[in-house]
């Protein structure tokens, strides 16, 4: 009997772990929003916008691990936390074009969004 417990509670730690993305996905031409139980990899999302946008963004990190990369039209890094912690701010966008949107978690759970303020 304990080794078929002991059997079922490996399966179930090893199914969580490998796990990629259990939550929801909001992605349209003006926000990207993940709200997450479980992030292990990376979701990415492109918006196009012009200069003087602005986008507001609010990380609310439950557990587990984040990275966050915003690239501009050249893919330069415009915003890149490794190990992001909860927090609420804005970028300013400094020039028209397509911009990218990636975060990756590892055993994350929490909320990230990127809101195009109207």
């Amino acid at each position: 009997m304990a080794l078929i417990f002991l059997a079922q509670f490996v399966m179930y730690g090893c199914n969580v772990n490998h796990t990629e993305f259990e939550g929801t996905r909001i992605s349209d031409e003006t926000r990207f929003i993940l709200e997450f139980d479980i992030l292990n990899t990376t979701e990415s999302h492109e918006l196009a916008l012009r200069v003087d946008d602005i986008i507001d963004v609010s990380i609310d990190l439950i557990k587990g691990e984040l990275d966050i990369l915003v690239t501009d039209v050249d893919g330069e890094p415009i915003y890149k936390a490794d190990h992001a912690s909860s927090s609420v701010f804005s970028l300013i966008i400094s020039e028209d074009g397509i911009y990218a949107f990636k975060v990756t978690g590892r055993r994350a759970s929490g909320r990230v969004s990127f809101t195009l303020r109207e």
